[in-house]
């Protein structure tokens, strides 16, 4: 598993495996959910992520740019 956070995009991502996604959800909340070939779940993403998150949020995470 990796979790990922890009700031200019302000998304949370969560990859749960290294399958390529094929297809994805949107849930309500600005919520993704992406789908393998075999209809697996392989990531989530959070969009909007730090109007979501607490301020003492602390996790170690991967930050892009």
């Amino acid at each position: 598993m990796r979790v990922e956070y890009d700031s200019k995009a302000d998304i949370l991502y969560i990859r749960l495996k290294e399958a390529s996604p094929i297809e994805s959800e949107h849930l309500e909340g600005n919520i993704v959910i992406d789908y393998d070939e075999k209809n697996n779940v392989v990531a989530v993403e959070i969009l909007d992520f730090s109007k979501r998150a607490e301020k003492s949020f602390s996790i170690p995470i991967a930050v892009s740019s």
